[in-house]
């Protein structure tokens, strides 16, 4: 039942994704439309999100999902990231090159994919819990793997502390920072402040898809076929480090609704936040980022009901 609900809804978003490529194949999204979306995601949506989905009362028990939220996808990032280093080592990729597997496998696509997933399955009430995981994964990706991807794009090239400061200080990991304070803080917006918040954020998913759906359109199907690393990166991202997660997470999370949520954070693709943080900087491994998106996106409509069913959830 569960596998066959999340079916469904990976099928309503694969029709967002196609699209996207039918938009892009008319020339209503190009380059110029897409780079504004992504913008738009990244510096209005997400923190719109991030702020208004941890607007709960401090309590024992909402502390507890908090904490164990980020304390589960800080988990699930450095598993992605470490699986990620050990095989660019057996692999013999280059370093600057691995940094952006790192990346890709360590960051899944939580918010925009998982987000509609988890509603499916749990209503409202998951959103809590999904946004806690969405603190660490944010500030994850807005901090390290903006290091990570810009040092690879910027080789040979004087670096300073005013680069690093102007890279860390963005609205989307700000805006993690701040939500997980005022959550502390015990202090909540106002009823149309809350609202604002959320409408705001409505829009994530369907545009995330569409920006998929552009970043397909520009990949020549040829290249899908010929070039293994993706499809290398897809296997680890969507099979080796959600099946490893689950049997090691269930021995410490109890929580069903909290270890399903993070199951489903583990077995999403690749994350297009590595993606845009790659055409953002001009890093020269951006077309491998695109790709290993795509094709974890596409094979994502199997691997995770597949495992869901596998492994009993």
């Amino acid at each position: 039942m569960v596998a066959s609900i999340v079916f469904q809804q990976l099928l309503i978003l694969f029709g967002i994704m196609f699209a996207g490529l039918f938009l892009s194949k008319k020339g209503i999204i190009d380059e110029r439309v897409c780079k504004g979306l992504t913008d738009l995601l990244t510096y209005a949506m997400q923190p719109a999100f991030l702020l208004g989905a941890l607007q709960q009362p401090r309590t024992p028990k909402n502390t507890a999902i908090l904490l164990t939220g980020m304390g589960g996808m800080f988990f699930l990032v450095v598993l992605g990231m470490l699986l990620a280093f050990l095989l660019c080592k057996l692999l013999k990729v280059r370093r600057y090159e691995a940094y952006v597997w790192m990346c890709l496998t360590g960051l899944s696509n939580l918010i925009y994919v998982g987000k509609p997933i988890v509603e499916a399955l749990y209503g409202g009430e998951s959103l809590f819990v999904l946004s806690a995981a969405a603190i660490t994964f944010n500030i994850a990706g807005f901090t390290v793997c903006v290091l990570m991807v810009t040092s690879g794009a910027e080789m040979g090239r004087p670096k300073g502390f005013r680069a690093y400061a102007g890279r860390l200080l963005n609205p989307t990991a700000i805006a993690g920072i701040l939500a997980v304070s005022l959550y502390f803080l015990d202090i909540q917006f106002p009823l149309p402040v809350a609202g604002l918040f959320h409408m705001m954020s409505s829009p994530l998913t369907p545009l995330s898809m569409l920006i998929i759906g552009f970043s397909l359109s520009r990949v020549r199907f040829k290249e899908l076929l010929t070039d293994w690393k993706p499809y290398a990166l897809t296997v680890l991202r969507l099979f080796v480090c959600p099946i490893l997660a689950y049997l090691m997470m269930r021995e410490i999370v109890h929580d069903r609704f909290i270890l399903t949520i993070l199951f489903v954070g583990a077995a999403m693709p690749a994350g297009a936040i590595t993606g845009v943080i790659c055409e953002q900087c001009g890093s020269p491994y951006r077309a491998f980022a695109s790709k290993s998106i795509v094709i974890s996106t596409l094979f994502c409509l199997i691997s995770v009901p597949l495992l869901m069913r596998l492994l009993g959830i």
